[in-house]
Formats: structure tokens, C-alpha cells, sequence
């Protein structure tokens, strides 16, 4: 089930029309809401230890790609695996908010 975040890349009309020629139900989504997005919770774990593992500057965009690389190597596979189990209460707070933050 694809959830519309209102993105720009998937509030164009072309996609828009190949969505609706799908048939895939849609939730009704709140503008903004990263609560659920498994993948925006990895980026900002990644985004915390790289702010904390290196104090130097990076010279080059290659040094930072390293360093991204060697924390994703890094990423315990039960922190993945948590972030996925813990979809459904995240859900189930969500719509208890009616769509709004949920404290998480």
C-alpha cells in the first residue's frame, strides 16, 4: 500500500494516474508525517552517529561517502528489525491522533 506523503514525486499527475490505474487502497495521509517511514528513522540514526563518531572535517563528497558506508556497515541488524516491529503501535498511535505527531 503506497503511502501519499505529498512528496512532489508522487503528487504529479502521471503519478497520481498510474496509482489510480493500480487499485492500490490509500490511507488518508497527514502532510509531514515521517512517524511511520521506517527509512527516515535509519537516516537520522545514521545522521547521529556520524555527528558522533567523527570530529574532523571532510575534505572531499568520497570521504563522505566512506563515512556513511562504513556506519551503515555498522547498523545493527536488530535496530533494523525493531524499527519494522514497532510499525504497528506507531500505527496504531497515529490514528489515534487523527493523522497528527504521535509521541513516539
Amino acid at each position: 500500500m503506497p503511502i501519499p506523503d505529498r512528496d512532489s514525486k508522487r503528487t504529479a499527475k502521471s503519478v497520481q494516474n498510474w496509482l489510480a490505474s493500480q487499485q492500490f487502497q490509500q490511507l488518508n495521509w497527514h502532510a509531514q508525517s515521517l512517524d511511520l517511514k521506517a527509512i527516515q528513522n535509519l537516516w537520522a540514526h545514521l545522521k547521529r552517529r556520524l555527528h558522533m563518531e567523527y570530529n574532523s572535517p571532510l575534505s572531499n563528497v568520497q570521504d563522505l561517502w566512506g563515512r556513511i558506508r562504513d556506519e551503515l556497515y555498522n547498523v545493527i541488524p536488530t535496530y533494523c528489525s525493531a524499527l519494522v516491529e514497532s510499525l504497528p503501535r506507531r500505527m496504531r498511535e497515529v490514528l489515534i491522533a487523527k493523522g497528527l505527531w504521535a509521541h513516539f
